[in-house]
């Protein structure tokens, strides 16, 4: 395969989760802002992962250039699978459990997600490496590669971005993503496309779901009003959600895409083409779920 079209690929099936998957911080501030109890977020959300999935299917794997080749059985036993599970285990326990456990010792919510998953990170390493130090020694060595330092430094450069963009600014303390939502109320623009661009322009700049969920939904949530019905919660919860999904996914900002650019060393323009396409059928699929579950919800 070409290499943009091995980026294309190794990005957006790593994605396809991000919509209502519960570790995520993004899906959990947008129930937090959206109000939703997370089951009902999790029910409203899930069909995008279906769609994602097929989207990519279609366009991203059914090209004439990838040959598909047959795989060799290989029996793993029980034990072994469940093995294997263990370091995503302490990662999920990690988050899940931790967190409220820190917060009822005093910590922030910030914080305690923070410790909580470092704390799971450095439990799945510690399952990984001590029986093996010798690999343990090798894996740790990329830290001293030039490669990786210049792939931190990118991860730094883009945090600190995306930081600026919600950060307070001149005398009445909003930031830039207000202060375009309210100039598109000013200009008269219909609330639907702006639940769709504020979000989107915010995933752009930001190229992370935690960016744009905390820059645009408490926006998009207040321009319901006061006690919106649970249709139009919804109907404007998915949209900005999947609005800044897909501006996520197309960011030149976001860390996934930069890292897998570099690591299949070509450009980010040249991975566009190959992302465009999926990315419109989500935004379609986003106007029409909203539709469903306003009129019907």
């Amino acid at each position: 395969l070409q290499a943009p079209h091995k980026v294309a690929i190794n990005y957006w099936f790593r994605h396809s989760w991000e919509y209502w998957w519960p570790l995520y911080p993004g899906v959990i501030l947008a129930v937090r802002y959206s109000g939703l109890p997370v089951h009902q977020f999790i029910l409203i959300q899930l069909p995008y992962t279906l769609v994602s999935l097929a989207a990519g299917v279609f366009f991203l794997l059914r090209k004439k250039d990838i040959a598909l080749r047959p795989v060799q059985e290989k029996h793993t036993k029980a034990s072994e699978a469940l093995a294997s599970l263990i370091p995503v285990g302490c990662v999920v326990v990690g988050a899940v459990a931790g967190g409220p456990l820190l917060v009822s010792l005093g910590f922030t919510e910030r914080v305690a997600s923070l410790l909580a998953m470092t704390v799971g990170l450095v439990a799945a390493l510690m399952v990984v490496f001590i029986p093996d130090r010798v690999h343990a020694v090798k894996s740790l060595s990329i830290f001293s590669r030039m490669k990786t330092l210049n792939m931190l430094l990118v991860v730094i450069g883009a945090q600190i971005y995306a930081s600026s963009l919600r950060a307070p600014i001149g005398s009445s303390g909003e930031t830039i993503v207000a202060a375009m939502r309210d100039e598109l109320v000013a200009l008269g623009i219909p609330l639907v496309p702006i639940i769709i661009i504020l979000p989107l322009v915010s995933g752009l700049i930001m190229g992370i779901a935690l960016g744009f969920v905390g820059a645009s939904f408490p926006l998009v949530i207040g321009l319901l009003g006061e006690n919106p019905a649970f249709g139009q919660i919804a109907a404007a919860t998915t949209l900005a959600f999947a609005a800044g999904y897909v501006g996520m996914i197309l960011s030149p900002v976001h860390i996934c895409f930069v890292v897998t650019k570099e690591y299949f060393k070509t450009g980010l323009m040249r991975a566009y083409p190959y992302l465009l396409k999926p990315s419109i059928v989500i935004l379609i699929f986003a106007l029409g779920m909203a539709g469903l579950y306003y009129r019907f919800l």
